[in-house]
């Protein structure tokens, strides 16, 4: 025993959760966004839509707060040993927070319905957006030590999904009906990819 632990050396500081999060929500955000700008033009007129609609802000806010809890839940799975339970909650329920607020435009549409700004196979469009920040999130997975992969791979999974699914509220149509088909069921399917991706791509601890 002693000689396998001779050379060791104690760890000041595991992996920063902090540092990975903000690097990952940059770089996929930014790589989205042009993305989503190569493919096609915002929905006319949704900055003025957004600067005179607090709802709409808050359903913003609410988007970009779970897109960055889950973002940090899942990094946070990696770190053996740290409180998980808080993050991970709280991760989840901003999510189901921006759900919500979309849902809640069947009874209390935030804008009138309507086709303005319409993309073509937009549910396409997150599915494949998402593939390049779920592998960048898998990466950054790789040098820590999660010991449930396929959880850790969901909540990437469904944080590299949310980018896209944010991003076509803004650039796509407005109709609740529409967010939820194209927008919001596809995050679903890349939480699943992400879950059998993790278990593959991510070191076993």
């Amino acid at each position: 025993i002693e000689s396998l632990v001779g050379d060791l050396r104690p760890v000041r500081r595991p992996g920063d959760v902090r540092s990975r999060t903000a690097l990952w929500v940059a770089a996929s955000g930014v790589g989205v966004a042009l993305l989503v700008r190569a493919v096609g033009p915002l929905r006319p007129g949704v900055v003025d839509q957004l600067l005179a609609t607090p709802r709409l802000a808050l359903e913003a806010g609410l988007g970009v707060a779970a897109l960055c809890a889950l973002a940090y839940a899942a990094f946070l799975l990696g770190i053996p040993g740290r409180p998980r339970r808080a993050g991970v909650a709280t991760a989840l329920g901003l999510a189901v927070l921006w759900v919500a607020a979309i849902v809640s435009g069947f009874v209390w549409p935030v804008l009138e319905p309507s086709m303005v700004g319409k993309r073509e196979d937009c549910w396409v469009d997150v599915l494949w957006m998402s593939i390049p920040s779920l592998l960048g999130a898998l990466f950054l997975l790789r040098s820590l030590a999660p010991f449930d992969r396929a959880a850790t791979g969901t909540l990437a999974g469904l944080a590299a999904g949310l980018l896209p699914g944010f991003a076509m509220q803004w650039a796509c149509m407005y109709d609740p009906h529409h967010a939820m088909t194209h927008h919001l069921a596809p995050i679903l399917v890349m939480g699943i990819v992400g879950a059998v991706l993790g278990r593959l791509a991510i070191r076993r601890v």
